[in-house]
């Protein structure tokens, strides 16, 4: 069931993916831009799998995601944002999820499928919102959207 429904997950992610990098501040662009660039690295490395069978985590998706959540962490720290610490903390359950896949072999890919697709919803959710949130406040206040 969840393989009919990915290329509507796909574009429904590429779709908020847009608005970030539209309306969003630097922050929310380089952020978005990394996602973009992890989404590609991790097609690349994807092997399908049958969805009851032992979730499998490729190294090269675990290196990639990693440090794609160190650069949250940065943006994090650095922009001291609420919704990049979210985002951040979403990224966190994904490389989690990841690592206890790896590490425990009762885990079903379906349940690991879900578990990443809802926190790369919920990365995107965050960034949405501070890309909406950036551009309500370059408008009222009148501050550069790059800013961020």
């Amino acid at each position: 069931m969840l393989d009919a429904l990915a290329p509507i997950q796909a574009a429904v992610w590429l779709f908020f993916a847009a608005l970030a990098l539209w309306f969003g501040g630097r922050t929310e662009r380089l952020a978005t831009g990394v996602l973009l660039l992890g989404w590609l690295v991790t097609l690349s490395a994807y092997v399908d799998v049958d969805q009851l069978s032992r979730a499998s985590v490729s190294p090269i998706i675990l290196v990639c995601d990693s440090l794609q959540l160190m650069v949250f962490v940065v943006l994090a720290y650095r922009s001291g944002c609420a919704w990049m610490t979210w985002a951040s903390a979403f990224f966190a359950i994904v490389v989690l999820v990841q690592i206890v896949s790896m590490l425990d072999v009762r885990i079903l890919n379906v349940g690991y499928v879900a578990v990443q697709t809802a926190a790369s919803f919920g990365i995107m959710a965050c960034l949405v919102f501070g890309a909406f949130r950036s551009r309500y406040l370059w408008r009222r206040e009148g501050l550069g959207a790059a800013e961020g």
